[in-house]
């Protein structure tokens, strides 16, 4: 697919906002990190619709456990989740925290997740 017009690779895109199609959208690492970035960024988070902010967290773990994306990355997408107010942000968060920690369990990893 070829898409015009696209802002400069300094700017980040959201495409699929408030779920319009039921498909799950993948970024490149660049646009993931200037997304979470831009979450962390206390005023201007709220500036993406509340179901945008819960779909970019949704689509970020679906993908890492398809293979599609690395678990860094999605993690560092929920580093925002500290300064999130908004249940139906986290509603996604706490069956994506669960299934990690039960892989992880008899990890070597497994203490610094529950540290995360």
């Amino acid at each position: 697919m070829d898409i015009s017009n696209l802002p400069s690779k300094k700017m980040f895109i959201i495409v699929n906002q408030e779920e319009i199609g039921p498909f799950p959208v993948n970024y490149d690492v660049n646009n993931w990190n200037m997304l979470a970035k831009y979450l962390r960024t206390e005023d201007k988070r709220e500036s993406i619709p509340v179901f945008t902010r819960a779909k970019l967290l949704h689509d970020a773990w679906n993908l890492a456990y398809a293979g599609e994306l690395n678990f860094a990355t999605a993690l560092n997408v929920t580093l925002f989740l500290k300064y999130e107010r908004n249940p139906i942000v986290w509603n996604p968060v706490f069956t994506f925290l669960d299934q990690v920690g039960k892989r992880l369990e008899k990890s070597s990893i497994s203490r610094k997740f529950e540290n995360f």
